[in-house]
């Protein structure tokens, strides 16, 4: 190779040889310097040329010179002295090193600088404070502290911005047992026996459903059993929880986040709870929203999963409503089959949408992964679950409030429906089935009164006025607890047919009124009857059947009674497996054993 070649080609190695370890020197080519000094590249070049050694040159004359850099000036800069044999080759000019070399000789002093910018920070980490909050630096007030107010819910105040936001002395980094589910955790010595200390997160209490009210119950049964607990929501509705009048102190209310989708809303959510959260041992989150939220908390996190999001594991969940679609005389026309048919294909018509889901499906699987306890509600809940993340978690069986004692309804009339807007709940299957009834002509004197929220929306009401059912079915749109109550103790029987219910609340509290249950037999409303008994289970895509499962039943006196019969005793196991107080026994149980598992610093708490 010529000379002038060569030496263009010596500044890509700077004397490094590829292969030779990281940061390791060799001796360039003499040839190289030669070159550039029979060019006579002028003291501006980076070719080498004229420099200025001595003390009174700059550093960086002094960093090129070679002699300097030994000097006491040179290592104030940071730069180590270049020894014989080690250095540049003689009579070549020595050049600015690489910023990989840099960085390896400057490293004691960046991590100089760096310890004395966090002071005492990470010894601080795990000596978290008494009860006053936070140790020296601490900012921050105990859970509950300037937000609880009697009598009213607390907003929580809206976080500083990102760059305004100083904080102090935290616990150690999340590590791999922090942020690995089930990883090994090290152990406490002796019993955990203090009262818990944990934040309830719900996405939404301004409407009221199975979901919901298993968290309000959870959070209201834990505090009344001493512990500190607060009830983190976005939306609240307090006429629709009567049961938190006395503890409505309990609900803390996020900040309001800009709008935006809804990926996106979530993260900025996370973020502005992260602060709130991190001030509590523990976090226990209902539903896949409140997971997301939880997204940057250090505190332990449990999760109560009710079911995987339809929306984003679409042929998991509705697995069932999948392969009816394909059956022969399926309804075609049924909105439940045709928004399954739509979310199939909308990838195809929309690539923007299935990006959106992806990312969505990725954000929901990290913060699964960084669950350290996963609750199901059922076992068609738990393999579902275990499919979509590949995860075994806990069955726990939900406590659901036995009704206050009522002398016993002389007579039962009318049949109870209980349903919804939504096409899973099955709202267009019960309809079909009462047109069925009607054009059979059987049970002419049976009413149904259908309650939910969204039953009495406009469509529902001109389909019942097209086919002339307006006397024989009455939409009550939502009931309040009591109503429903009332409606539910003085049925024949409960008609609940919703498709691919992971749970079914509404069953358990038809047994625990007596009253017999005609459901879906797929699901979590199966999974409840199958253990308890007091029903029957009938397709919900099949209207003939079902009308001829009522006509069946309630037309025969005799097999009207000995269902009530069977009803009576399921009663009486749905109150021993559904018990609030066995639910909330084996929930602190659970939650003790996870914090005894959790390293000591996590233990305290401001409070």
């Amino acid at each position: 190779m010529p000379a002038r070649l060569r030496g263009a080609a010596a500044p890509l190695h700077h004397g490094f040889r590829p292969g030779a370890g990281r940061g390791a020197r060799v001796p360039a080519p003499a040839a190289g310097g030669a070159a550039r000094a029979a060019r006579g590249a002028g003291p501006g070049s980076r070719g080498g040329g004229a420099l200025r050694p001595g003390p009174g040159g700059t550093p960086r004359d002094a960093r090129r010179s070679g002699a300097a850099a030994a000097s006491p000036a040179g290592r104030a800069h940071g730069h180590a002295a270049l020894r014989p044999g080690r250095g540049l080759a003689g009579g070549d000019p020595p050049r600015a090193r690489p910023v990989l070399l840099r960085r390896r000789h400057r490293g004691p002093e960046l991590h100089a600088r760096r310890a004395g910018r966090r002071g005492a920070g990470t010894a601080l980490a795990t000596a978290r404070t008494p009860a006053g909050g936070r140790a020296a630096g601490g900012r921050r007030p105990a859970p509950g502290a300037g937000l609880a107010r009697a009598g009213q819910v607390a907003a929580l105040p809206r976080a500083p911005p990102r760059r305004a936001r100083r904080r102090g002395p935290r616990g150690p980094a999340p590590g791999p047992a922090l942020s690995r589910a089930q990883g090994p955790l090290p152990r406490v010595a002796g019993p955990v026996t203090a009262p818990l200390q944990l934040a309830v997160v719900a996405a939404d209490l301004s409407q009221r459903g199975g979901a919901e009210a298993v968290a309000v119950w959870t959070a209201l049964g834990l505090a009344r059993r001493g512990h500190a607990v607060a009830l983190y929501t976005a939306a609240f509705r307090p006429e629709l929880w009567p049961e938190l009048a006395e503890a409505e102190a309990l609900v803390r209310l996020v900040p309001a986040v800009p709008q935006a989708g809804h990926l996106q809303r979530a993260r900025n959510l996370a973020r502005e709870l992260r602060h709130e959260l991190d001030r509590w041992p523990l976090v226990y989150a209902h539903g896949d929203l409140a997971l997301w939220w939880t997204a940057h908390t250090r505190a332990p996190v449990v999760w109560l999963c009710h079911e995987p999001p339809r929306r984003l594991y679409a042929p998991v969940t509705d697995a069932w409503l999948e392969r009816a679609r394909h059956r022969d005389g399926a309804d075609r026309d049924h909105p439940a089959l045709a928004a399954l048919q739509a979310q199939s294909t909308a990838p195809l018509r929309d690539p923007r949408r299935a990006l959106r889901r992806w990312r969505e499906r990725r954000h929901d699987r990290r913060c699964a992964r960084r669950a350290r306890h996963v609750f199901v509600n059922s076992s068609c809940s738990a393999q579902a679950f275990a499919r979509v993340y590949r995860r075994s978690p806990e069955v726990l069986d939900l406590g659901v409030p036995a009704p206050a004692p009522h002398p016993a309804c002389a007579e039962r009339r009318g049949l109870a429906v209980i349903s919804g807007g939504n096409p899973n709940k099955n709202l267009h299957g019960v309809l079909a089935a009462a047109a069925e009834l009607a054009r059979r002509r059987a049970l002419p004197d049976l009413t149904w009164h259908v309650w939910g929220p969204g039953t009495d929306a406009p469509p529902f009401r001109a389909r019942l006025a097209d086919r002339g059912l307006q006397e024989r079915v009455l939409l009550h749109g939502f009931l309040s607890n009591p109503e429903a109550d009332v409606r539910l103790r003085g049925s024949r029987a409960l008609l609940y047919l919703p498709l691919c219910e992971p749970f079914g609340l509404a069953t358990v509290e038809a047994l625990l009124r007596d009253t017999p249950v005609v459901a879906s037999d797929h699901g979590g409303p199966a999974e409840v009857l199958a253990r308890c008994g007091g029903g029957i289970l009938v397709d919900p895509l099949r209207p003939e059947r079902v009308a001829e499962a009522l006509q069946r039943t309630l037309g025969d006196p005799a097999r009207e009674s000995a269902l009530r019969s069977a009803a009576r005793q399921a009663s009486g196991n749905a109150r021993r497996l559904f018990d609030p107080e066995l639910y909330l026994q084996r929930t602190e149980a659970r939650l003790r054993a996870l914090l005894g598992r959790c390293a000591p610093a996590q233990l305290s708490s401001p409070a």
